[in-house]
This record gives C-alpha cells, structure tokens and sequence, in this order.
C-alpha cells in the first residue's frame, strides 16, 4: 500500500510536473507572441519614423515660404495703394466742389442738371419761382412812384412859397415906394405885414 501511495505521488508529482512544463510552455509561447506584436510595432514605428510627414517635406517648406512671402508683398501693395485714398459710404472725395448761392430767395421751380454732372460756366442750373421777386421788384416801383409824386408835391409847394414870397417882396417894394410919394395912401399896419410876410 505503501508502494501504491509513493506511485501515486510520483504520478501526482508527475502530473503537476507535466502541468508545470506545459504552462511553461504556454507562457513561453504568449511570451514570445508578445514579443512578437512588440517588435512588429516597433518595426511599423520604424517605419513610421523614417517617412517623413507631408509637414516635414522640403517641397511643402519651400511652397509654405513662397506663399508666406506672396501674401506679404501682396498687403504691403495694397496698404501701399489704399493709405491714399479716403474711405466712406456715401461722398466722393475726388471731386472738385464749388458752392453757389443764389443772388434772390425763393422756391425753386426747376432744375436743368444732374447730380455729378459736368457743368460750364453761365449754363443755367436752377430755376428759382420769380412771383417772390417779382412781387418785390413791384413793391420798389411802387415806392418810387410815390416818392417821385412826394418830391412833386414838395416842388409844387416850394414853387407856391417862392411865389407867395415874391409876391409879399413885390408888395412891400411897393408899399414903400407909395409911403415916398403918398405917406398917407399907406397904413404903417399893411408895410408892417408885408414886412413879417
């Protein structure tokens, strides 16, 4: 019996000895395809490693710098052209302008151009409704008139004193010379008047 235990334990011992030995080998064996995948990535990162990236290509370099460049010189051109020109939304600044002013007031009735036309001298532009003007040129004649008939009256009235002071001078030079000839044909009272006259 003792024979069949120490058989049975050197097949126990055997089996866990095979048992041992074949996870052995099993491990060996994951081991071993680890190692492999690990190389194969290393392998592929080789590979990666030695083709360069379209980043690092010298034709990609060269063609960023040439274009770097062109933008450059291209908003350089521009801020060239551009600084001498002002910017706004509704005036033009190249132009000439010239102001005109009308020489009466009122409304304006027409007008004979267009904005931003070309315009000669003495050409007509506007219109101007001349019911305003007319109005006050007819105020001045009639102002005239009446001044005119003032100055005649005034005329008129000093023709009439220097007749009336003729008269009285006629008078007098006559009283005087009756008062010689005849002092009693004149009263001293009419030379008196004919005096203050």
């Amino acid at each position: 019996m003792a024979a069949e235990r120490s058989e049975r334990n050197n097949d126990k011992h055997e089996d866990r000895g095979e048992r041992d030995d074949d996870r052995d080998q099993k491990d060996r064996r994951e081991d071993s395809s680890v190692k492999d995948e690990a190389s194969e990535d290393d392998n592929q990162d080789n590979d990666k490693e030695s083709k360069p990236t379209i980043f690092q290509k010298t034709w990609f370099k060269v063609t960023a710098i040439v274009v770097v460049i062109a933008i450059l010189v291209a908003a350089l051109i521009w801020w060239l052209i551009e600084r001498q020109y002002e910017n706004t939304d509704d005036a033009f600044i190249d132009t000439h302008i010239v102001h005109i002013a009308p020489q009466v007031a009122g409304q304006v009735t027409r007008v004979y151009v267009n904005d931003n036309q070309v315009v000669r001298r003495g050409q007509p532009l506007i219109e101007i409704d001349s019911a305003d003007a007319t109005a006050k040129l007819q105020q001045a004649q009639a102002q005239e008139a009446q001044a005119e008939t003032q100055y005649n009256q005034a005329m008129a009235t000093e023709r009439g004193a220097q007749a009336q002071a003729d008269s009285a001078n006629r008078d007098l030079a006559r009283y005087h010379m009756l008062q010689r000839t005849a002092p009693l044909a004149v009263a001293q009272q009419q030379i008196d008047q004919a005096t203050a006259q």
